[in-house]
């Protein structure tokens, strides 16, 4: 389904296609449901799963989004050698400075209630 709101803005509720990117950082929901981002003034809804980390540690969206962790609050990785998101959605590190193979949760992906059920999927 495809809503305009204005003349600029589209909403896109459709699913894409899935493909296999070799990223450990980009990740898919199967199904119904959305990733929740920092919106201007409150959280907003998004599909986009080609996830970066910004220099200050932010985990980010292709669209420059702020993933929202379960509390709501932006996540940040820190400094690490290692990342991997799990099929739950959980964001785990292995810091700089850790013992090799230490694993830290950073935080879990907030996702919508209909994709609790789907589940984060890495395509």
């Amino acid at each position: 389904m495809l809503l305009r709101y204005d003349d600029t803005n589209v909403f896109e509720s459709d699913p894409g296609t899935l493909s296999q990117t070799g990223s450990k950082l980009d990740i898919a929901i199967r199904g119904d449901g959305y990733f929740v981002v920092k919106g201007p003034g409150a959280p907003s809804l998004s599909r986009r799963g080609d996830l970066s980390v910004t220099n200050d540690g932010t985990l980010v969206n292709g669209a420059q989004q702020q993933l929202l962790g379960e509390n709501l609050q932006p996540i940040n990785v820190g400094a690490y050698r290692g990342i991997d998101i799990t099929d739950e959605g959980v964001v785990r590190v292995e810091p700089l400075g850790s013992e090799p193979g230490t694993k830290v949760e950073v935080g879990k992906i907030a996702l919508t209630s209909a994709a609790l059920t789907s589940s984060c999927k890495k395509p």
